[in-house]
């Protein structure tokens, strides 16, 4: 079993283990409930005290029950892929440490990859993947400035 050795992992451990025991007369795993992996010995039914016979390898049974809860967690966020190119218009993740109403991201080109998670930006900087924001339905807008000169409300991407 797990031992804890500070305060914060005994709580930690008992709110899991309570949480298990109030939801512990819900059949889960082949009609074990979480009672029936804690208590080793002659299962006796909480609610109706009937006492009921157990299969050899319950812990088996619960692990992998446990382990087919996790897999159905993960499989039920969804990721989009990220897909970054050269050339791509990009988001750059700023200073952490930068004033409060200083913008998070800064936009960038991508220049080259590097490799799988290495990037060389337009700027030369080379970044990690995971500090740049891909935006999925990005275009690059052109270099119209929208002023007032031109009459139009709106960014194009055809120069006048």
């Amino acid at each position: 079993g797990v031992k804890p050795s500070t305060d914060r992992e005994w709580q930690d451990m008992l709110d899991k283990i309570t949480g298990e025991l109030n939801n512990a007369p819900i059949s889960k795993a082949s009609g074990l409930s979480a009672v029936d992996v804690l208590l080793q010995f002659p299962a006796t039914d909480l609610l109706t005290g009937v006492s009921r016979g157990l299969p050899a390898n319950v812990v088996k049974i619960w692990n992998d029950y446990r382990q087919k809860c996790m897999e159905r967690s993960v499989a039920a966020i969804n990721v989009q892929p990220r897909e970054i190119r050269p050339g791509q218009l990009v988001y750059l993740k700023c200073n952490d440490h930068a004033p409060k109403l200083a913008p998070r991201f800064e936009p960038v080109t991508v220049k080259e990859i590097l490799g799988p998670n290495r990037i060389r930006l337009t700027n030369g900087n080379i970044v990690h993947s995971k500090d740049l924001k891909v935006l999925q339905h990005c275009e690059d807008l052109g270099t119209d400035d929208d002023s007032v000169a031109d009459d139009d409300d709106v960014v194009s991407d055809v120069p006048s």
